[in-house]
């Protein structure tokens, strides 16, 4: 049984990053909340789905887990 998460989205992610998202008492940008996201997500999915933009950082948390990538262009 697969059971990924999807965490590919780009421009609605960067949008809300650029109105001050924050996380806790500090202002996050994308690459951030999608590491912080996956390392939570990625201990009760199989697989991890994130886009190269602002992605990459977040594979380095995926606990072993499989990492598909979007190769797609936004919008």
């Amino acid at each position: 049984m697969i059971a990924a998460a999807a965490m590919d989205q780009r421009g609605s992610l960067a949008e809300v990053a650029g109105q001050g998202a924050r996380i806790g008492r500090h202002r996050q940008g994308p690459g951030d909340f999608k590491t912080l996201v996956t390392d939570v997500l990625c201990k009760h999915a199989s697989a991890i789905l994130l886009d190269p933009e602002y992605g990459l950082p977040a594979t380095k948390t995926g606990n072993g887990k499989g990492l598909l990538l979007a190769y797609e262009k936004t919008g």
